[in-house]
């Protein structure tokens, strides 16, 4: 299952992409024309402007892909590397589609409710109808993970 992090809004960052470039020739002229002592203090900007440009390029080009593999749903991003994470089913319980609230801002996407009834947002989805379709094959996988971990258990 795949998620494009593209979203029309993201469009307005173009700007963000170039600004690294525009700071560094800033700095170029700086050094070689005016006052070389000054680059220090551009420093911190210049490094805020190329996170806000890798941030900016991620969510242009960036998907998420949900993985179960043997015992773990995993959740990996890119092409430009990103922090994922993994999950074991033997902790998970159920998958959920529900509405994920970052702050004011809330989206459509997937929840792991855990064993111990505590939850986790998985990832994000287009629309509601999406993130129950994913929930339902997720739901699904668990299913036969536990039945198949039950008869191992049975048979041991």
């Amino acid at each position: 299952m795949t998620y494009r992090w593209f979203k029309w809004w993201t469009l307005l960052t173009l700007p963000l992409l170039i600004s690294p470039f525009i700071i560094i020739g800033m700095l170029f002229v700086e050094a070689y024309v005016e006052h070389p002592g000054r680059i220090l203090g551009s420093v911190p900007v210049l490094i805020l402007s190329f996170m806000l440009s890798y941030f900016s390029l991620a969510h242009l080009l960036n998907s998420t892909e949900i993985d179960i593999e043997d015992e773990l749903v995993t959740v990996r991003h890119g092409p430009l590397p990103w922090r994922g994470c993994a999950y074991r089913l033997r902790d998970c319980e159920e998958f959920r589609a529900d509405k994920i609230y970052e702050g004011r801002f809330t989206s459509d996407g997937v929840r792991i409710r855990f064993v111990d009834n505590s939850f986790e947002n998985l990832c994000y989805t287009r629309s509601r109808e999406e993130a129950e379709e994913w929930a339902r094959n997720l739901n699904e996988r668990l299913f036969l993970f536990k039945k198949e971990d039950l008869s191992k258990k049975a048979i041991d």
